[in-house]
């Protein structure tokens, strides 16, 4: 089961594939820094962020992705118990690889 975010005030930025010219992908990322200065960092000073799909897309100059906010725990799930971070970080590296991103 593919997990997908919807528009929300949740997302503090967004995404896009693109390709250098010599043919290597990348994601160019625009972030909203007002918006993650709201977020509080774990122990490591770390703030996690999930990247999804945009699955909403209509032109090609929406981006591919959106960044959002964690949701909290008891959240989003994968239907199995999982998590939502762990499955959508499998579907995003299903999708990443396939695209011949480095990571």
């Amino acid at each position: 089961m593919a997990l997908t975010h919807k528009k929300s005030e949740s997302k503090v930025g967004c995404a896009y594939s693109k390709t250098t010219k010599n043919g290597d992908n990348y994601l160019s990322v625009i972030i909203n820094v007002e918006q993650i200065a709201s977020i509080e960092p774990d122990e490591k000073g770390n703030i996690r962020l999930s990247l999804f799909a945009n699955t909403y897309k209509e032109k090609d100059s929406q981006p591919d992705y959106n960044l959002v906010k964690p949701t909290p725990k008891g959240g989003l799930s994968s239907g199995g118990g999982s998590g939502a971070t762990r499955a959508t970080q499998g579907a995003a590296n299903a999708r990443v690889k396939g695209s011949n991103f480095p990571f």
